[in-house]
């Protein structure tokens, strides 16, 4: 995995993050303005560029804001998260105009923005076409000759932190307490 790159003026919010990150096995590289980060993407090859830039929104000599436009045009499919402690409605609308992933509010909880970033890294594998290993859970449930015919589908799933497109059988997606009169009446999303 390429590190993510995080961008901050504030010496504490990088050492922070970085701890966090490396205790996740996501390695790390840290930069205080927007100029060495440009600097960097100059310098970067396709294995040591960033998997994911995570940014202030207000640094001394630039702006995020303007980071990420001048990123997504080098880097389109790059994951952006945006962070700040100004967390005002305009900054956020100009945050997604512009193509942030999504937007950090500081002060924030540590566990939320290490799943944020984990959410960035799945969205930037997707993106680059890396083969995601699926956990046990989501193999294939039965053995029978014929459910091993059944072709895997993509399916959308809405949670807690957002929505998740993953491959799945059929018969993975139907909740083992779902009787048949519930889908003909329509009260599946009770049972989800």
């Amino acid at each position: 995995m390429k590190p993510i790159w995080i961008v901050d003026d504030d010496q504490s919010i990088r050492f922070v993050l970085e701890k966090a990150l490396l205790r996740e096995d996501m390695p790390t590289r840290s930069f205080t303005s927007p100029r060495e980060v440009l600097q960097a993407l100059d310098a970067a090859t396709d294995d040591n560029g960033p998997q994911v830039l995570v940014s202030d929104i207000r640094m001394p000599g630039g702006s995020g804001l303007d980071l990420l436009t001048q990123v997504k045009t080098r880097l389109p499919g790059l994951p952006v998260i945006i962070m700040t402690a100004f967390s005002d409605l305009d900054s956020a609308v100009s945050a997604f105009q512009s193509g942030a992933f999504e937007y950090l509010a500081k002060p924030f909880d540590l566990s939320k923005a290490v799943e944020l970033i984990r959410r960035a890294v799945e969205e930037s594998q997707r993106e680059q076409g890396v083969h995601i290993e699926m956990d046990p859970q989501h193999e294939i449930l039965g053995q029978a000759p014929a459910m091993q015919e059944v072709p895997e589908q993509p399916v959308l799933e809405f949670g807690a932190y957002g929505v998740a497109l993953h491959y799945a059988t059929f018969r993975q997606t139907i909740p083992e307490v779902l009787v048949e009169s519930d889908v003909q009446f329509g009260s599946l999303e009770r049972d989800l």
